[in-house]
This record gives structure tokens, C-alpha cells and sequence, in this order.
């Protein structure tokens, strides 16, 4: 399976459970990726990684509007009636709360009215329609390695100047667009792509482009903690392993894990308190 907007690597997993074997199940690895990066949204009630899509809200106030963690916001449109949202506010007319919000490495949680603005949420069902770009916060390094020659939107091999800079699971951003790398060619400096992903529009690309992918600190440290833990109970008594990852949703087990493991309370609990997953 893929590694679906994941927190590690299978690269970085195999470095932390390989323990000298030179073959590793890497559908297992991959699987276990996805589901402790889950535990940590189940817990948190947050979302780290960044999607782009369109979302409503039934306002309660009509001067402030509480929202799903927000990193950007492209348009915001209020129901006139009959949910066609034909009214469009101008940025002048909310602010983004908290203030300074993208220094402190946060999300915005509120829209408010600015004093200058005529408009108000109207406290109806499904009000105010957002178009935005949802998630914690978005962090990324820049790899050295660029895109080397042209490659339609539609292409799923890139072909790079470096491939062994990147993992397997890594989510990219090139211009845009996101990307997440499902296979890396280190002969041929390819990486096997899914384009496009969480509401990015795939783009041609010309050569030349920088390459950055996301990166998630602390939040990869716990995920890393609870990825090894799902890794050794592969060893447990048959019976002990199923009732730990039982439907790999990590729902139960996973969030029992983190209520008794004070090193995981501490990298996670600051970031706990969403408002969805």
C-alpha cells in the first residue's frame, strides 16, 4: 500500500526496526506508517498535513466564525439563501485568529469581523462557505536535488538530479503542487509519484524546479514511537498482536498508548485540541 499523507518514511522506519535483517516487508512497513501517522490525528484531533478544498460552516455569532485549522484562505462566501453563497467577502472585511499565528508555527481557528466591514455570518445551517487550505502547519526542507527535464501534469515518473535524497512517503511540493513519492529508482534518479494530491492541481514542469517535501517535527518523533511499538508486536503471542492492531485503525490501541506514555503526552499534547480530524 501507499503511505497516505504519513508523518515518516518507510526509510526512516526500516533505520529504527531493520535490527540487521537485509529483507523487510515493505507493504507491512508502509502499513504501519499510515496507521500510527492515523493515531496521531485520532489523538490530537488534528490534521498535519495540508489539504485544499472547499468547506462550510454553521456560524453560531455573527461577528466570529470558529473554523477547522486553517493555513490559508483562497475565498470566503456567505448564503444568501437557498445555499448558492453568492455573496463574496472581500479580504478587508475579517481578520485571521490568532494573530500572528504562521510565526508561532499554529493554524488559524476564527474568522472575525474587521470594524470596517458591512457584512455578518449569518447564524443559519451551513452559512459561510470556505475555501482554503486546511492543516496544522506547513513545514518543509528544500532538497538539493532538482527536476531534470520536461514532464507533462499527467507524468507519475520524475525524474531528478538526486533521487536518494528522498524516501518513500515523503509528500513533495513542487511550485504548488504536492506529491507523494511511492517508489525511488537511486540507478535511474527516478521517483514514482501519486500527482496532485490533497486538493494541489498537477502541473507541467519544465526542468529545473526546486524540490521541497514536508517535514514534521515532534510529530514525527511520536509518530516514530508509536510505529515501532505496532513493529515488535509482531513478536507477541498470536492473539496479543491482533488486539493491538485490530482493523489497523489504531483508534483504541493506539490512543491507550499515548494516555500511558508520558514521552508521547509530551511530544503531542501541545499540539491536542482540534476541532475534526
Amino acid at each position: 500500500m501507499s503511505i497516505i499523507n504519513g508523518y515518516i518514511t518507510r526509510e526512516q522506519l526500516v533505520a529504527e526496526v531493520a535490527e540487521g535483517s537485509t529483507t523487510i516487508d515493505t507493504e507491512r512497513l508502509d502499513r504501519i506508517c499510515y496507521q500510527a501517522s492515523r493515531i496521531v490525528d485520532d489523538w490530537t484531533q488534528r490534521r498535519f498535513y495540508p489539504v485544499s478544498e472547499t468547506r462550510y460552516f454553521s456560524p453560531q455569532y455573527s461577528n466570529v466564525l470558529w473554523i477547522d485549522d486553517l493555513l490559508s484562505i483562497t475565498t470566503l462566501k456567505s448564503d444568501d439563501g437557498g445555499r448558492t453563497y453568492s455573496t463574496t467577502w472581500a479580504a478587508t472585511d475579517y481578520d485571521l485568529e490568532p494573530f500572528n499565528a504562521d510565526e508561532k508555527k499554529q493554524p488559524y481557528t476564527a474568522l472575525r469581523l474587521t470594524p470596517q466591514s458591512l457584512q455578518y455570518f449569518p447564524i443559519v445551517r451551513r452559512g459561510i462557505e470556505v475555501v482554503g487550505k486546511w492543516g496544522y502547519f506547513e513545514e518543509t526542507r528544500t532538497a538539493s536535488a532538482t527536476v531534470s527535464g520536461v514532464h507533462t501534469s499527467s507524468t507519475t515518473s520524475i525524474t531528478t538530479s538526486a533521487a536518494d535524497e528522498f524516501d518513500v512517503g515523503h509528500i513533495l511540493k513542487i511550485g504548488s503542487e504536492y506529491m507523494r513519492v511511492d517508489a525511488v529508482n537511486t540507478t535511474t534518479e527516478i521517483l514514482t509519484v501519486e500527482r496532485g494530491i490533497n486538493g494541489s492541481t498537477a502541473a507541467a514542469l519544465s526542468g529545473g524546479e526546486a524540490i521541497m517535501y514536508l517535514a514534521f517535527p515532534n510529530i514525527a518523533e511520536a509518530t516514530m514511537r508509536l510505529a515501532t511499538r505496532i513493529w515488535h508486536l509482531r513478536k507477541a503471542p498470536m492473539g496479543i498482536a491482533t488486539a493491538g492492531v485490530q482493523g489497523f485503525d489504531g483508534s483504541t490501541a493506539g490512543t491507550r498508548w499515548i494516555q500511558h506514555d508520558q514521552d508521547l503526552q509530551a511530544w503531542l499534547a501541545p499540539y491536542r485540541g482540534g476541532r475534526m480530524l
